[in-house]
């Protein structure tokens, strides 16, 4: 499953979440406190502080437009 590292409070992650949402990806959401020396998990499993990241399994994607894009490549199609 995927791991979307995101914050209520960042608009790049509420685009993220919406769009995964359409395309009807399932993802299990981890919220990250606002201040980046508190993001030990984020770091741990992705080598930054951050957000918005996503992981699936060894794979590290960080920025939007590419979390967005991969998502649509799992989904097979070109929505959006």
């Amino acid at each position: 499953m995927l791991t979307l590292y995101c914050a209520p409070w960042c608009p790049k992650c509420l685009w993220i979440e919406d769009n995964l949402r359409k395309l009807r990806i399932e993802y299990q959401p981890v919220r990250v406190e606002r201040e980046a020396k508190n993001r030990q998990a984020l770091f741990k499993a992705t080598g930054q502080r951050g957000i918005p990241a996503l992981v699936d399994g060894d794979k590290v994607i960080l920025d939007e437009w590419d979390i967005v894009q991969y998502a649509k490549e799992i989904a097979g199609c070109n929505l959006l």
